[in-house]
């Protein structure tokens, strides 16, 4: 089956509207084995010769979009502007990081306060949350939070105040003004937010071994560069290699001849002959 290939014009429209750096988030992918979440962000890449959205997920996935296929949009500048906003708050500046839920997940080893529906002007969450907590006698010796994180989840704009070694803060004090402003701020513990809303935090396995390149029997196939790619895309995703299966694709797209296509699918299989495959299988049985 031949792959459809946009017009040089249209691919040339899509690289002028999403040049490299800009930011994007997904409403949907259709994608049946592995999508990416909706609502994720991510920044573009490269649009390759087939009009391909190569991204890089803030969640650290790779798969890329495929205009009228998948359903996507720019970040707005005020969007932006929240990402990157720097504000002057107590004696330094305060930083305000967007992270995703996977990424909340993993932070096993951190704890800090959540605070939900967060709505509006984000700095002005932060300077009102250190004055308040200044004023409870919570924040002691002038301490602030010099750092924030924001995230998305159930519809509701969150905020996690990490807690950090040597900050002047009195715990006990903190987790009674919690309790008492529950039903103003959802206020509560990253430790508990991540198993009670995320489903846990993702333990990050040491000794793991790498996976290994699966076995793709080509020698011998048609040497058709696009039969030999949907070939190796099924060997990785038989085993459940979607996203290398994708960023395979996007190389293929962006390389220059026969050869090095040849050579990229050396990246992610071991190219093996039909008899080796036919040999293994009889083994097996």
């Amino acid at each position: 089956m031949n792959m459809p290939f946009p017009s040089r014009e249209q691919v040339e429209s899509i690289r002028k509207n999403y040049p490299p750096g800009t930011r994007v988030m997904l409403n949907n992918m259709n994608d049946p084995y592995s999508p990416v979440e909706s609502g994720t962000r991510g920044t573009v890449r490269y649009v390759d010769d087939a009009g391909t959205l190569a991204v890089a997920w803030d969640n650290g996935r790779c798969l890329s979009l495929i205009p009228g296929e998948d359903s996507f949009r720019k970040l707005t500048q005020q969007e932006i502007a929240q990402e990157q906003g720097m504000k002057m708050g107590g004696d330094g500046a305060v930083s305000i990081r967007l992270i995703s839920t996977e990424q909340l997940r993993r932070m096993g080893d951190q704890e800090g306060l959540v605070l939900q529906g967060c709505g509006g002007d984000l700095q002005e969450w932060v300077d009102g949350i250190n004055e308040i907590l200044a004023q409870e006698g919570i924040l002691k010796k002038g301490a602030g939070f010099e750092e924030a994180y924001t995230f998305r989840h159930d519809g509701l704009t969150c905020m996690l105040f990490p807690f950090k070694e040597n900050m002047e803060l009195d715990m006990g004090k903190l987790a009674i003004w919690r309790l008492a402003s529950y039903s103003t701020f959802g206020g509560t513990w990253l430790s508990d937010y991540v198993p009670n809303r995320l489903g846990g935090f993702i333990q990050e396995r040491e000794n793991v071994p790498k996976r290994i390149k699966p076995d793709c029997p080509l020698i011998g196939e048609d040497g058709n560069i696009f039969h030999i790619m949907g070939i190796a895309s099924e060997a990785l995703r038989e085993n459940g290699m979607q996203e290398q299966a994708e960023e395979m694709r996007s190389r293929i797209f962006q390389c220059q001849s026969y050869d090095s296509a040849l050579s990229i699918i050396g990246d992610y299989v071991n190219i093996t002959a039909k008899e080796q495959a036919e040999e293994l299988s009889m083994e097996m049985n």
